[in-house]
């Protein structure tokens, strides 16, 4: 078997190098349905790889409820046995080479899902912790417009990971409140999102009023507007939302 990199073609190597063998003994292994749900016990054994490689009639398992969990508030989700039917192309917008898309047999019907990058969720999510750290670095140095825009590109950063962990695949040119609404139906730990996100918004906090002064009234500019407070409640905010993030995340790969 060492010379066969494929199991699927054991069967043939065998026949090539003239091996007898008997296949009239059925299998005693007796397999779950698909649909089975998957023990406890065992949900530390499933691999959250995108480099995953999967075959037609490979057994997977399937998350059925993400936000599982008993009366003391542990995370405890829920996975069922599925069957691989066959790889399905991505979605045009999908430019990540990581995530694969495949029909799944659940048995009670047959779903197209979308594979999670957890790689490109750690990628994007260690972006965020770097802007905020930058953002950081300019608190009391007159330069709070610097401060706000730095916040803003790491919430929407950080938004575009979970994004990753879910779906393997993010919008970049959707703006922060519209993912955050998507985001937050992901999990009820998210609860609380997108209001955190409209309070930055409410400090005039985006990419352009940041930096260009015709987006404020004359003779205004972003260093006269953005004061050392407004700088400080937004970082307490976005420190807010990057932590939230960062945990769901984590629970995801």
């Amino acid at each position: 078997m060492l010379g066969c990199n494929d199991i699927y073609r054991i069967t043939e190597k065998l026949d090539n190098l003239g091996v007898k063998y008997d296949s009239t003994e059925p299998s005693k292994l007796e397999l779950p349905l698909p649909g089975t749900p998957i023990p406890a016990e065992i949900h530390h054994t499933l691999l959250m790889d995108p480099m995953n490689v999967f075959y037609p009639g490979e057994y997977v398992g399937y998350l059925v409820d993400s936000e599982g969990g008993d009366i003391y508030g542990s995370y405890k989700p829920t996975y069922t046995y599925a069957i691989i039917v066959q790889e399905v192309g991505k979605d045009e917008e999908n430019t990540s080479f990581l995530g694969k898309c495949f029909q799944i047999d659940i048995g009670y019907s047959e779903y197209k899902i979308t594979v999670g990058n957890p790689v490109e969720a750690r990628r994007w999510l260690r972006q965020a912790r770097a802007n905020y750290s930058a953002a950081r670095n300019d608190l009391h140095k007159n330069a709070n417009e610097w401060v706000c825009f730095k916040c803003y590109l790491a919430t929407k950063l950080a938004l575009i990971a979970a994004d990753y962990a879910v779906r393997g695949k993010s919008d970049k040119d959707v703006k922060p409140t519209a993912v955050a609404q998507k985001v937050e139906e992901y999990n009820s730990q998210l609860k609380g999102l997108t209001n955190d996100v409209q309070i930055l918004e409410g400090y005039g906090v985006d990419s352009l009023r940041t930096r260009y002064p015709d987006l404020l009234p004359f003779p205004q500019i972003p260093n006269d507007r953005y004061t050392s407070e407004v700088a400080m409640r937004v970082m307490e905010c976005t420190a807010r939302i990057i932590i939230k993030l960062e945990t769901f995340v984590q629970q995801k790969t």
